[in-house]
C-alpha cells in the first residue's frame, strides 16, 4: 500500500479525529490505500475538471480509507468521503449538500467506483459517501444503484419518484425517456445517464 495526502493538487484531510471535526477544514493527512484507489480518485478529479468544479476545491474531507476491519476498507480499496472545502473557505458536506450537486457528485463517483453508498442507502451513510473498487463499474441492480437512478431522475429531470431502490415500471419508463432509448442493455443505459448528469448537470 501507499500513503496519499493529495490528489492532483487537491489536499486530502481527515475530519473525524475529534468530536465536532466533521465538516470542518483540517490540515492535509496521509491516507493508506492501494495504488488502484489513488488512480480512481485521480480519475474523479479529472471528471471534476470536466464538471467545472476542480479549480474551486482546496481539500477533500474523508472519514478514512484503509481500516483494519472486514470489507473493502481492509483491502485498501475503499474510502469514505465526507465533503469538500472550497478555496473560498466554504465547506460542503455530504450531509448538507443540496440535492442537485449532491447527486451530480454521486453520479461522477459511480463512473469510477462499482460501489457507491450514499445518503439514501441507509442512515449510516447519511453523512458520507462510501466508495470502493470491490466491484467493476456496471449495472448490477443493487439497491444503491437503483436509488441513484431514482434520485437523479428527481433532482435533474423533474420527476417525483420514491427513492426506494425498487426498479419498477415508473423508474424504468422515466429512465428510458431521459436517455432517449429503450433499455435493452442496462449497463450501457446506466453509464449513459451518469455521463449526461456529470457532463451537463
Amino acid at each position: 500500500m501507499i500513503k496519499v495526502s493529495e490528489i492532483k493538487g487537491i489536499h486530502l484531510a481527515y475530519d473525524r479525529l475529534k468530536p465536532g471535526d466533521y465538516g470542518t477544514a483540517q490540515p492535509p493527512y496521509s491516507f493508506k490505500m492501494e495504488s488502484d484507489l489513488k488512480i480512481a480518485l485521480e480519475h474523479c478529479v479529472d471528471r471534476l475538471v470536466v464538471m467545472g468544479w476542480a479549480n474551486d476545491i482546496d481539500t477533500i474531507l474523508s472519514a478514512g480509507a484503509y481500516v483494519n476491519k472486514a470489507g473493502a476498507h481492509s483491502r485498501g480499496i475503499a474510502i469514505d468521503l465526507d465533503g469538500v472545502v472550497l478555496k473560498n473557505g466554504t465547506v460542503l458536506t455530504a450531509k448538507s449538500a443540496p440535492e442537485a450537486p449532491y447527486w451530480r457528485f454521486a453520479a461522477m463517483l459511480a463512473l469510477e467506483f462499482g460501489v457507491v453508498l450514499h445518503r439514501m442507502y441507509n442512515p449510516q451513510h447519511a453523512d458520507h459517501f462510501h466508495v470502493d473498487l470491490s466491484r467493476i463499474v456496471e449495472w448490477g441492480g443493487a439497491k444503491s444503484q437503483v436509488q441513484l437512478i431514482q434520485a437523479i431522475l428527481n433532482s435533474h429531470f423533474g420527476y417525483s419518484l420514491a427513492v426506494n431502490g425498487s426498479l419498477g415500471f415508473a423508474t424504468l419508463g422515466f429512465w428510458s425517456t431521459v436517455i432517449g432509448e429503450q433499455i435493452t442493455d442496462a449497463s450501457s443505459a446506466f453509464l449513459k445517464i451518469l455521463n449526461m448528469v456529470v457532463e451537463h448537470g
